[in-house]
């Protein structure tokens, strides 16, 4: 069964969180971002006795959440089938926050509060 996520990744020893944002968003989509705004920033401690993925900083990691204006890029990377990736789409907030509403209400919320900052 397919299901949507978000990209996103982690940071490389010595790279700072903007550095990676561009890296992963092109890695995984294939997208260069044209304007960015962070949104929040959560720091999150996780109950779990390990993390879901092995390479995943654990118990504790930080998210970065931002909204973007992005371009496909026509010389793109194709997905990796490494990272499970069939499909990248890129839509707007309110399109984005239908898909992710009934699995993943916090992204959904994620892309109501985008949408309301003025996207």
């Amino acid at each position: 069964m397919h299901k949507w996520t978000l990209p996103g990744g982690r940071l490389e020893v010595g790279e700072d969180w903007l550095t990676a944002l561009h890296r992963e968003l092109w890695e995984e989509t294939g997208a260069q971002i044209v304007a960015l705004q962070p949104i929040g920033l959560y720091d999150c401690l996780s109950a779990a006795a390990a993390p879901p993925r092995p390479y995943l900083p654990h118990p504790r990691s930080v998210r970065v959440v931002c909204r973007a204006s992005v371009t496909l890029a026509d010389d793109r990377p194709a997905p990796s089938l490494s990272d499970d990736i069939a499909e990248v789409q890129i839509m707007h907030y309110q399109a984005a926050a239908q898909l992710f509403g009934l699995e993943y209400q916090d992204f959904a919320a994620l892309y109501q509060l985008a949408q309301a900052m003025g996207g």
